[in-house]
């Protein structure tokens, strides 16, 4: 028994490594996608254009919100029923949060015509064409979303990743092919299309029968008084990351939108390190939690996710905060302006990555009501700061500055409260904040530092940028060997 016990941990070892593998390899090739195919729009667009691009790319991502919390709920509570080998219980909340999804998409997009059409009222005053070019996408949206959760909840990550990096390069391609000719309104066609496409796919790996929903209003209740506050923790963490994009898309002229959207398509680069983690480890985190109901049995996941997000985002942002001072006058020189911008928007963002490991924790804890009133404060922070910032006529740059002020409090104070709901004495507590912000601290501090190293002596414009790139990455390499032994450390108590 003991031998079947070892080999049951040694496949559960095998399964954790491949599910993170899988998921990894297809969210970097997705976001590298992304990344290509909106810098490739910055270039074909141009700053004004491209700020109209990132107006439609601010209503994407705040509609997918729109169902209230049910995607949130479908999200937690399936991987929780399936822990439980409840079966029907899983279904039923598949069913509701489909019916919702949907509802509310075909409610949205109905809302946004008639207010355009009666009222004259069209968001960031896009022209009529684009607002139903926006609803389209936004109701194939919500389909994409759903079956995205499916997969994952049902565990099945090849077919998610498949179809996770198929959306990105169908994006990619069709927005390349109709960009030329019909603007802003083809890219946001080619992504329509390709959510569309890639959720039939996921459609027939999945064994979930759309057309056959039945379900009681009792457990509707029981489900919307999870999936509201989860809706609400939810939006007031998006608002907390993009608070300061929003504002600039509503208050500055199109062109300073498009440098501040180029800023934060940088910035989301981070997520190429955070997303397969969160992707791959919260579901086995809420089926552990609902296996042992303890919240000390499963912390070793707080620990896991913090350290290698932590580490591995420092690391990335390194890199980009020294060659995009490069990169940008070589590529895309019209966007020369964004450069400054677009470093302290990845600081910021380096401290936001790190608390979604926080936040995942809580919410599987079943914190997010007070989780949700400290949102708010932090929102009521930021937005203080912003209006200030706004009346003071203050640039993009300053408006960079308050995000990354508000997410670095954020960050600290979320953090040592998952440590404490984990039962982590003070002391560790505070040495496993010491463990994450101090590597990440040290190695942004290198990059801000040999940013401003310009070698102007050689005339080699590679030997500009790459001794300095080098000179850090050698300075940084404590921090590299620290996520080298944490990660060897930590690998068999995330799987015991």
């Amino acid at each position: 028994m003991f031998g079947n016990s070892k080999l049951l941990l040694s496949q559960s070892r095998r399964r954790l490594f491949f599910d993170v593998g899988t998921v990894s390899l297809s969210t970097t090739l997705s976001r590298i996608l992304v990344l290509a195919r909106d810098l490739l729009l910055a270039r074909m667009l141009g700053p004004a254009s491209y700020g109209v691009w990132t107006q439609m790319v601010v209503a994407f991502n705040y509609a997918q919100h729109l169902p209230l919390g049910f995607q949130h709920a479908m999200n937690r509570e399936a991987p929780f029923y399936r822990g439980q080998k409840n079966w029907e219980q899983e279904k039923v909340v598949q069913d509701i949060s489909f019916t919702i999804m949907l509802g509310i998409a075909v409610l949205a997009v109905a809302a946004l015509i008639m207010v355009q059409q009666f009222f004259s009222y069209s968001l960031f005053k896009l022209p009529g064409s684009a607002l139903m070019v926006l609803g389209g996408v936004v109701f194939t949206q919500q389909i994409y979303i759903f079956y995205s959760i499916l997969m994952r909840t049902q565990q099945k990550f090849v077919s998610f990743s498949l179809g996770f990096t198929l959306s990105s390069l169908l994006a990619l391609v069709l927005a390349v092919a109709v960009a030329s000719t019909l603007g802003v309104q083809g890219a946001a066609l080619a992504q329509g299309t390709a959510f569309l496409l890639v959720a039939l796919f996921w459609h027939t790996q999945s064994g979930f029968a759309p057309l056959n929903i039945a379900f009681s209003v009792q457990q509707f209740k029981r489900l919307s008084r999870i999936a509201i506050p989860l809706f609400l923790v939810g939006f007031t963490n998006v608002l907390i990351v993009s608070i300061d994009r929003l504002a600039v898309s509503i208050f500055y002229d199109e062109s300073q939108v498009g440098f501040y959207g180029l800023a934060f398509l940088l910035n989301q680069s981070i997520y190429l390190i955070v997303t397969p983690l969160v992707q791959a480890l919260s579901p086995r985190l809420m089926e552990d939690y609902g296996r042992y109901q303890e919240p000390a049995r499963v912390s070793h996941y707080l620990f896991f996710m913090t350290i290698l997000i932590g580490i591995g985002v420092a690391l990335l942002i390194g890199v980009l905060y020294l060659v995009i001072g490069s990169i940008i006058p070589f590529f895309l020189p019209h966007f020369i302006p964004a450069i400054e911008t677009a470093r302290i928007r990845l600081l910021g963002g380096a401290y936001s990555a790190l608390v979604i490991g926080a936040n995942t924790f809580l919410i599987a804890m079943n914190k997010q009501p007070k989780l949700l009133w400290f949102q708010i404060g932090i929102i009521i922070l930021q937005a203080t700061c912003l209006t200030f910032t706004i009346k003071m006529q203050g640039s993009i740059s300053q408006v960079a500055g308050v995000a990354l002020f508000s997410q670095m409090v954020y960050a600290m104070i979320t953090f040592f409260w998952a440590c404490s709901v984990a039962r982590r004495s003070s002391l560790r507590a505070l040495m496993l904040c010491l463990k994450t912000f101090l590597p990440l601290s040290y190695i942004l501090l290198l990059s801000i530092l040999f940013s401003r190293w310009r070698v102007e002596i050689l005339n080699n414009s590679y030997l500009a940028v790459s001794l300095p790139l080098l000179s850090w990455a050698t300075a940084a390499l404590p921090a590299c060997f620290y996520l080298l032994w944490e990660l060897r450390r930590m690998t068999k108590s995330v799987v015991d």
